[in-house]
């Protein structure tokens, strides 16, 4: 077997174990259970983990020759709009770092040092490594973000049923109408029957956010290699999953100057100041119903992050 072949097998297998984590997480979704990741059972499972793999990140990051500059403490405190003094971590956290480089989630998590779960989309590239088999001890949340309903198989169903649509305007043929029938069947229970993953990534972050852990989430969603943009505008469901489950933002900056110099292996991090939006829209963290906001408001909210 030549290394092509070894390589679509990997990809095989990760399809079919991500879709498994789809599956069960999205069992657990409609049957409102708890999933998996946001259990009490695995959450102390995963802090247990903790500082071994942060000692590890850093022994690697050392031997590589990688230096980590932060330049500045993660705050501890916040102050509201009346000057009032506040533990940042009496609440839960969502740390919203950029993403731009291949090694950004280690050296964040070591910047941080608390424990962190990690919310990724990237389970091709993490599942099955050394490094990816740490962060998952440590707490790591797969999301499939790609859109489930863009690919070729449905497009093709999709062309075919326009298709014959069409002969059955022109011919009323009862042949034709009984196949289009028994397609059109077929296709909707393929519809019915996919997992779209981007939807319950809310909830999941809910869940684990409401058990009073921290999460990590690159909020742009991709990495971004725009030259000229400084940020990707990301989702705006992040400012209402903080508003929903009282939790602080706390932006973080991540660069690695490697246009400049290919050999520059220097890492700056810096901690910005923590977002509390229910404050921002005038909303009483006691309300026990939901606050839905406005796609302005949201909009508003991800520009000021």
């Amino acid at each position: 077997m030549n290394k092509q072949q070894k390589e679509i097998l990997r990809k095989e297998k990760l399809k079919k174990e991500l879709e498994y984590l789809k599956k069960q997480r999205d069992d657990d979704i409609k049957t409102g259970n708890t999933v998996y990741e946001a259990k009490e059972d695995t959450l102390k499972q995963n802090k247990k983990y903790h500082w071994p793999l942060f000692y590890g990140l850093k022994a690697q990051r050392n031997f590589s020759g990688y230096k980590l500059h932060v330049l500045n403490k993660l705050p501890k405190y916040y102050y509201t709009e009346n000057n009032d003094k506040k533990k940042v971590f009496d609440r839960p956290v969502i740390f919203t770092p950029n993403h731009v480089r291949k090694k950004d989630i280690e050296m964040l998590l070591e910047a941080i040092k608390k424990h962190v779960i990690l919310l990724s989309g990237d389970f091709e590239n993490l599942h099955d490594t050394f490094s990816g088999s740490l962060l998952e001890k440590n707490g790591i949340i797969y999301f499939d973000m790609d859109d489930p309903y863009n690919n070729d198989d449905l497009k093709r169903d999709k062309k075919y049923l326009e298709e014959l649509e069409e002969y059955i305007k022109i011919t009323n043929d009862p042949i034709l109408i009984e196949e289009y029938e028994n397609e059109l069947k077929k296709y909707n229970k393929k519809i019915e029957n996919i997992i779209n993953d981007r939807k319950n990534v809310k909830e999941v972050e809910r869940q684990v956010l409401n058990t009073g852990n921290d999460v990590m989430k690159f909020f742009e969603a991709s990495w971004d290699l725009f030259p000229n943009l400084l940020v990707c505008n990301g989702y705006y469901s992040l400012v209402q999953t903080a508003v929903d489950t009282n939790a602080l933002v706390i932006p973080v900056i991540y660069e690695q100057p490697v246009d400049f110099d290919m050999n520059d292996k220097n890492i700056y991090i810096k901690f910005g100041k923590p977002i509390d939006y229910l404050e921002k829209y005038g909303i009483d963290d006691n309300v026990k119903t939901k606050i839905k906001l406005t796609h302005e408001e949201k909009k508003e909210g991800i520009q000021e992050l």
